[in-house]
C-alpha cells in the first residue's frame, strides 16, 4: 500500500486554494482602494495607502474613533 505524499492529499491542495484565494481577494481589494483613491481628488495616493493599510492590520470594532456599528446620531 503506497502511502500519498503530504502535497498529494485532497485536504492539503484545499487548504492551499483557499489561501491562493484569500491572497488573490486581498491583492484585488488593494487595486480598487488603490484606484478609487488615485481618482477621487479629495483621497489622494495618501488616503488610498491609508484605506488600504486599515483593510490590512486594522481590527474591526478597535479602533479609538470607532464606535460600533449601532452608534445612534446625536451621541
Amino acid at each position: 500500500m503506497k502511502k500519498d505524499s503530504f502535497w498529494d492529499k485532497a485536504g492539503t491542495r484545499s487548504v492551499l486554494a483557499s489561501l491562493v484565494a484569500i491572497l488573490i481577494g486581498m491583492l484585488a481589494g488593494g487595486l480598487v482602494i488603490l484606484a478609487v483613491g488615485l481618482t477621487n481628488p479629495a483621497l489622494g495616493f495618501t488616503g488610498a495607502l491609508e484605506g488600504i493599510l486599515l483593510r490590512q492590520y486594522a481590527v474591526p470594532g478597535r479602533s479609538p474613533d470607532h464606535d460600533g456599528p449601532f452608534r445612534r446620531s446625536g451621541q
